[in-house]
């Protein structure tokens, strides 16, 4: 690494860094004069440092924890990532890439940055206490770089022989594979179901069953195309062909992913049908949506704040607001399993409540016609 100190100082600092916070600083202001204390206790205290140095929420583990998600995040490129990261050493070593007046200049300064990036948060990863899935997705640019970096040197011939790295990349992806096409277990923390697992926060939650959401078998069709192509790869007549069909074969996967699959699963991650439905039966804005027992803020998103939260299980506040509406037609939401006794407590002179927008393996809504 150098430092390049005639390019900062052609940086604006002082409009940058004010620029910087007018932008950053608005949301920060507010809570502060909001909640005063508090909010710096909870965000900065308990939700950066306390999280970084003690542990609160989230799962531990060592270095290999983040080695593992970073398999899955990055997969199919994950095949690449050792032969790119090794490209890196052997620029950061080349006595062409030294000069300042060198073509590789550039190349070597953009491989230097992106390893150091990840190299470094990986490193910061790794000694957090507190550990998400989801904490790996800063890894993901860099890693994405260096990569593409290492398919140009394929694409140019820089690198004469890929027999080696087709037969590591297919272990590699062999063995991410193995792991995605696994049966489902509880929760998200089993085979396929550990996709998902990169974009939630409580991995207990239940994963909807049926052959629908089974997508072993894709994941395996894409890992035996991406190794058919990685041996492609092997020979020089065939290795600009594979490069390109491997780009397109991720698009397809990519495509499959976030327009098929992430679809098929959002009914059961949000509750923005449940709330389309709500809308769609209240006959009047005097009909209010209670949420019981839960704080997952979709309930305070989706009505604009306007939900009637009771979140606690120690006080008699929702019985008293119970009270205080018989006779009238209202709403209410919770999570599943809370279901009969959220019924059971409201008591209503209608009888049990009738559920609605029933399709959600993780919230249950039901409305009463008369408190």
């Amino acid at each position: 690494m150098r430092w390049h100190w005639d390019k900062v100082k052609r940086l604006d600092m002082g409009r940058g860094i004010a620029l910087f916070l007018l932008v950053a600083s608005p949301w920060y202001v507010a809570m502060f004069f909001r909640h005063g204390m508090s909010f710096i206790n909870r965000f900065f205290i308990h939700d950066h440092i306390k999280r970084l140095s003690v542990g609160v929420h989230g799962d531990n583990g060592t270095f290999q924890y983040f080695i593992q998600q970073l398999g899955y995040a990055a997969f199919p490129w994950v095949a690449f990532l050792p032969f790119a990261l090794v490209a890196w050493y052997r620029w950061r070593s080349d006595p062409k890439s030294r000069s300042e007046t060198s073509t590789f200049d550039n190349r070597r300064m953009i491989h230097s940055f992106c390893a150091s990036w990840g190299i470094l948060s990986f490193g910061l990863l790794a000694m957090m206490v507190t550990k998400f899935h989801h904490y790996v997705f800063p890894l993901i640019p860099p890693v994405a770089i260096l990569i593409g970096l290492f398919l140009d040197d394929i694409w140019e011939g820089r690198i004469k022989r890929l027999g080696p790295v087709s037969l590591v990349g297919i272990a590699i992806l062999a063995l991410v594979a193995q792991d995605l096409v696994a049966p489902a277990g509880k929760g998200v923390l089993h085979g396929y179901t550990q996709i998902v697992g990169l974009f939630i926060y409580k991995y207990s939650r239940p994963y909807p069953e049926g052959a629908r959401y089974d997508i072993s078998m894709p994941i395996l069709a894409f890992a035996a195309g991406f190794s058919l192509l990685l041996a492609g790869m092997a020979s020089a007549r065939l290795r600009r062909g594979a490069v390109v069909a491997t780009l397109l074969l991720a698009l397809v996967m990519g495509h499959w992913l976030t327009q098929h699959h992430m679809v098929e699963l959002a009914p059961h991650w949000t509750q923005k049908h449940i709330m389309e439905e709500y809308y769609a039966k209240k006959k009047s804005p005097a009909e209010r949506l209670v949420a019981f027992q839960m704080n997952w803020k979709g309930e305070n998103f989706y009505t604009g704040n306007r939900v009637v939260v009771h979140v606690s299980t120690k006080n008699k506040n929702f019985e008293k607001w119970l009270d205080k509406h018989r006779g009238e037609r209202h709403f209410f939401i919770t999570e599943y399993k809370r279901f009969k006794r959220m019924s059971s407590r409201a008591k209503a002179a209608s009888g049990p409540l009738k559920p609605f927008a029933d399709t959600c393996n993780k919230y249950k809504a039901g409305w009463a016609d008369e408190l």
